[in-house]
Protein backbone atom coordinates (compact mmCIF):
# COMPACT_ATOMS: atom_id res chain seq x y z
CA UNK A 1 0.00 0.00 0.00
CA UNK A 2 1.72 3.48 -0.84
CA UNK A 3 0.33 6.86 -0.17
CA UNK A 4 -1.10 9.11 -2.88
CA UNK A 5 -1.55 12.26 -1.11
CA UNK A 6 -3.36 15.08 -3.33
CA UNK A 7 -5.00 17.91 -0.88
CA UNK A 8 -3.18 19.80 1.88
CA UNK A 9 -4.14 19.04 5.40
CA UNK A 10 -6.46 21.56 6.88
CA UNK A 11 -5.56 22.59 10.36
CA UNK A 12 -7.47 24.92 12.79
CA UNK A 13 -6.26 26.10 16.28
CA UNK A 14 -8.78 28.06 18.84
CA UNK A 15 -7.02 29.71 21.46
CA UNK A 16 -8.96 30.85 25.31
CA UNK A 17 -6.05 32.98 26.89
CA UNK A 18 -6.55 33.86 30.53
CA UNK A 19 -3.91 35.51 33.11
CA UNK A 20 -3.14 32.41 35.16
CA UNK A 21 -3.11 29.95 31.78
CA UNK A 22 -4.69 29.33 28.52
CA UNK A 23 -6.74 26.60 26.93
CA UNK A 24 -6.48 25.69 23.15
CA UNK A 25 -8.40 23.41 21.09
CA UNK A 26 -6.84 22.48 17.52
CA UNK A 27 -8.60 20.59 14.45
CA UNK A 28 -7.44 18.86 11.31
CA UNK A 29 -9.10 17.79 8.48
CA UNK A 30 -7.40 15.65 5.38
CA UNK A 31 -8.00 13.34 2.87
CA UNK A 32 -5.54 10.57 2.52
CA UNK A 33 -5.35 8.85 -1.02
CA UNK A 34 -4.04 5.51 -1.27
CA UNK A 35 -3.16 2.83 -3.86
CA UNK A 36 -3.38 -0.85 -2.44
CA UNK A 37 -2.98 -4.18 -4.00
CA UNK A 38 -1.78 -7.63 -2.56
CA UNK A 39 1.83 -8.25 -2.51
CA UNK A 40 3.72 -10.40 -5.12
CA UNK A 41 0.82 -9.63 -7.14
CA UNK A 42 -0.07 -8.91 -10.92
CA UNK A 43 -3.44 -7.22 -10.04
CA UNK A 44 -4.07 -3.85 -10.96
CA UNK A 45 -3.57 -1.41 -8.11
CA UNK A 46 -7.20 -0.40 -6.29
CA UNK A 47 -7.15 3.71 -5.85
CA UNK A 48 -9.02 5.10 -3.21
CA UNK A 49 -9.26 7.83 -0.20
CA UNK A 50 -10.16 7.85 3.24
CA UNK A 51 -11.07 11.00 5.47
CA UNK A 52 -9.12 12.01 7.96
CA UNK A 53 -9.69 14.25 11.39
CA UNK A 54 -7.79 15.13 14.52
CA UNK A 55 -8.92 16.61 17.53
CA UNK A 56 -6.49 17.85 20.00
CA UNK A 57 -6.95 19.85 23.45
CA UNK A 58 -4.27 21.23 25.37
CA UNK A 59 -4.37 23.02 28.67
CA UNK A 60 -1.41 25.50 30.13
CA UNK A 61 -1.87 26.98 33.69
CA UNK A 62 0.32 29.18 36.32
CA UNK A 63 -0.11 28.09 39.58
CA UNK A 64 2.15 30.69 41.32
CA UNK A 65 5.60 32.34 39.83
CA UNK A 66 7.14 29.72 40.20
CA UNK A 67 5.01 26.42 39.60
CA UNK A 68 3.42 26.03 36.11
CA UNK A 69 1.52 22.73 34.75
CA UNK A 70 -0.05 21.95 31.42
CA UNK A 71 -0.97 18.76 29.81
CA UNK A 72 -2.48 17.75 26.10
CA UNK A 73 -4.49 15.38 24.78
CA UNK A 74 -6.00 14.55 21.22
CA UNK A 75 -7.82 11.23 19.37
CA UNK A 76 -7.47 11.16 15.75
CA UNK A 77 -8.26 8.68 12.89
CA UNK A 78 -6.17 8.51 9.29
CA UNK A 79 -3.40 11.44 11.14
CA UNK A 80 -1.26 9.34 13.66
CA UNK A 81 2.04 10.20 10.48
CA UNK A 82 1.41 13.71 12.19
CA UNK A 83 2.44 12.58 15.51
CA UNK A 84 5.90 12.31 17.03
CA UNK A 85 6.32 9.12 18.10
CA UNK A 86 5.35 6.84 14.80
CA UNK A 87 2.33 5.43 13.61
CA UNK A 88 0.21 5.01 10.03
CA UNK A 89 -2.65 6.84 8.74
CA UNK A 90 -3.72 3.94 6.64
CA UNK A 91 -2.99 0.46 7.17
CA UNK A 92 -4.24 -2.72 5.39
CA UNK A 93 -7.34 -4.81 6.65
CA UNK A 94 -8.00 -8.11 5.37
CA UNK A 95 -11.51 -10.05 5.17
CA UNK A 96 -10.91 -14.05 5.40
CA UNK A 97 -13.10 -16.81 3.55
CA UNK A 98 -12.74 -19.97 5.76
CA UNK A 99 -8.51 -18.99 6.41
CA UNK A 100 -8.40 -17.74 3.08
CA UNK A 101 -7.63 -14.08 2.18
CA UNK A 102 -10.57 -13.05 0.18
CA UNK A 103 -10.50 -8.71 0.15
CA UNK A 104 -8.32 -6.95 0.94
CA UNK A 105 -8.72 -2.96 1.82
CA UNK A 106 -7.34 0.69 3.42
CA UNK A 107 -8.25 1.15 6.64
CA UNK A 108 -8.06 4.38 8.68
CA UNK A 109 -6.21 3.52 12.16
CA UNK A 110 -7.58 5.09 15.17
CA UNK A 111 -4.52 6.77 17.54
CA UNK A 112 -4.97 8.02 21.21
CA UNK A 113 -2.09 10.57 22.36
CA UNK A 114 -1.80 12.00 26.05
CA UNK A 115 1.22 14.34 27.38
CA UNK A 116 1.57 16.01 30.61
CA UNK A 117 4.60 18.36 32.24
CA UNK A 118 5.36 20.13 35.33
CA UNK A 119 7.72 22.95 35.12
CA UNK A 120 8.80 24.38 38.47
CA UNK A 121 11.33 27.38 39.70
CA UNK A 122 13.35 26.08 42.39
CA UNK A 123 14.87 29.75 42.43
CA UNK A 124 16.18 32.90 40.20
CA UNK A 125 18.68 30.62 39.07
CA UNK A 126 17.11 26.63 39.00
CA UNK A 127 14.37 25.38 37.57
CA UNK A 128 12.86 21.46 36.84
CA UNK A 129 10.78 19.91 34.40
CA UNK A 130 9.35 16.47 34.60
CA UNK A 131 6.34 15.05 32.44
CA UNK A 132 5.25 11.75 30.62
CA UNK A 133 3.62 11.08 27.22
CA UNK A 134 2.05 7.96 25.25
CA UNK A 135 0.89 7.61 21.70
CA UNK A 136 -1.01 4.40 20.87
CA UNK A 137 -2.79 3.17 17.82
CA UNK A 138 -5.47 0.50 16.99
CA UNK A 139 -3.85 -1.80 14.81
CA UNK A 140 -5.63 -4.01 11.82
CA UNK A 141 -5.46 -7.38 11.53
CA UNK A 142 -3.49 -7.27 8.46
CA UNK A 143 -0.44 -4.87 9.88
CA UNK A 144 3.04 -6.87 10.16
CA UNK A 145 3.78 -8.04 13.45
CA UNK A 146 6.59 -5.41 14.01
CA UNK A 147 4.63 -2.52 12.99
CA UNK A 148 4.07 0.48 15.39
CA UNK A 149 1.58 0.26 18.27
CA UNK A 150 2.72 2.44 21.51
CA UNK A 151 5.30 5.19 22.43
CA UNK A 152 5.81 5.90 25.76
CA UNK A 153 8.37 8.93 26.72
CA UNK A 154 8.80 10.64 30.12
CA UNK A 155 11.86 12.96 31.50
CA UNK A 156 13.12 14.55 34.00
CA UNK A 157 15.95 17.80 33.98
CA UNK A 158 17.24 20.50 36.59
CA UNK A 159 18.36 23.62 34.53
CA UNK A 160 21.15 25.91 35.35
CA UNK A 161 20.74 29.75 34.13
CA UNK A 162 24.58 31.73 35.40
CA UNK A 163 23.62 34.81 33.45
CA UNK A 164 20.78 36.32 31.54
CA UNK A 165 21.67 34.72 27.94
CA UNK A 166 23.05 31.32 29.12
CA UNK A 167 21.76 27.95 30.50
CA UNK A 168 23.24 24.60 31.39
CA UNK A 169 20.65 21.37 32.35
CA UNK A 170 21.19 17.70 32.30
CA UNK A 171 18.17 15.90 31.64
CA UNK A 172 17.19 11.75 32.07
CA UNK A 173 15.32 10.20 29.50
CA UNK A 174 13.30 7.33 29.38
CA UNK A 175 11.49 5.86 25.95
CA UNK A 176 9.82 2.34 25.45
CA UNK A 177 8.43 1.18 21.82
CA UNK A 178 6.17 -1.72 21.66
CA UNK A 179 5.15 -3.51 18.35
CA UNK A 180 1.86 -4.99 16.82
CA UNK A 181 3.04 -8.36 18.47
CA UNK A 182 3.21 -6.55 21.84
CA UNK A 183 7.09 -7.16 21.94
CA UNK A 184 8.67 -3.90 23.42
CA UNK A 185 12.01 -2.27 23.79
CA UNK A 186 13.23 0.47 25.69
CA UNK A 187 15.90 3.34 26.42
CA UNK A 188 17.54 5.37 29.13
CA UNK A 189 19.67 7.72 28.45
CA UNK A 190 21.19 11.01 30.31
CA UNK A 191 21.19 14.29 28.41
CA UNK A 192 23.71 17.36 29.06
CA UNK A 193 23.16 20.77 27.82
CA UNK A 194 24.57 24.24 27.26
CA UNK A 195 22.68 26.82 25.51
CA UNK A 196 23.21 30.41 25.23
CA UNK A 197 20.77 32.90 23.66
CA UNK A 198 21.88 34.87 21.10
CA UNK A 199 18.73 36.96 20.53
CA UNK A 200 18.12 40.11 21.92
CA UNK A 201 15.56 39.52 24.59
CA UNK A 202 17.68 37.48 27.74
CA UNK A 203 16.21 33.96 29.21
CA UNK A 204 15.59 35.40 32.64
CA UNK A 205 14.06 38.33 33.49
CA UNK A 206 11.74 39.54 36.68
CA UNK A 207 11.87 36.43 39.05
CA UNK A 208 14.26 34.57 37.16
CA UNK A 209 11.04 33.94 34.61
CA UNK A 210 11.55 33.41 30.86
CA UNK A 211 10.63 36.62 29.54
CA UNK A 212 10.92 35.28 25.64
CA UNK A 213 7.89 33.30 24.52
CA UNK A 214 10.46 31.74 21.72
CA UNK A 215 12.82 30.01 24.18
CA UNK A 216 13.83 26.33 23.91
CA UNK A 217 15.50 25.77 26.34
CA UNK A 218 15.74 22.11 26.15
CA UNK A 219 16.03 20.06 22.92
CA UNK A 220 15.96 16.21 23.12
CA UNK A 221 17.45 14.23 20.72
CA UNK A 222 15.83 10.81 19.20
CA UNK A 223 15.87 8.04 21.17
CA UNK A 224 17.79 4.90 19.42
CA UNK A 225 16.86 2.55 18.85
CA UNK A 226 13.20 2.27 20.32
CA UNK A 227 11.41 5.49 19.59
CA UNK A 228 11.65 7.89 16.66
CA UNK A 229 10.60 11.69 17.49
CA UNK A 230 9.89 14.82 14.81
CA UNK A 231 7.37 17.98 15.84
CA UNK A 232 3.69 17.90 14.82
CA UNK A 233 1.21 19.63 15.49
CA UNK A 234 -0.28 17.32 17.94
CA UNK A 235 2.65 16.41 20.27
CA UNK A 236 5.78 17.47 21.41
CA UNK A 237 8.41 14.83 21.96
CA UNK A 238 10.74 17.69 21.45
CA UNK A 239 10.22 19.17 25.22
CA UNK A 240 9.85 23.48 25.18
CA UNK A 241 9.93 25.69 28.14
CA UNK A 242 7.91 28.24 27.69
CA UNK A 243 7.73 31.09 30.20
CA UNK A 244 6.47 34.84 30.06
Amino acid sequence: MENDEELPDLTVPVPLRRRLGHVQVGGILRKVGYELRAEDSDDDWTQGSETGWGLNVGTCSTCSTRMRSGCRSCTARASPATMNDGGMDLAPSAQYDEDALSDLEAEAVPLTGVLAYYDHWWSDRWSSSIGYSYTEVDNTNFQDPGAFNKGEYASGNLLYYPGENLMIGGELMWGQRTVNDDESDDDLRFQFSVKYNFGIKPLTGRRGMITNNRASILTTAALRPCCRWRRSPYSRAVRHRIRR
